[in-house]
């Protein structure tokens, strides 16, 4: 399994995509402290998996398995 590229979303809505993880991280930490609400960041597998990243305002993060 193979990571394909990762989505950064905010209240249903895509607001940036990369194949690069490590911005992806950093765009979703900063906008979650700037906005005060929480971001995700989805990975998009090349077996159709997803895996999505949630971070929240005060720093911690949850990882969902779809």
């Amino acid at each position: 399994m193979h990571i394909i590229s990762f989505a950064i979303r905010q209240a249903g809505q895509t607001i940036g995509n990369t194949p690069i993880r490590e911005q992806a991280v950093g765009a979703a930490k900063a906008r979650a402290q700037q906005t005060r609400f929480p971001v995700s960041v989805i990975a998009h597998c090349d077996t159709g998996k997803e895996i999505e990243v949630i971070f929240r305002p005060d720093g911690t993060s949850k990882r969902i398995s779809k």
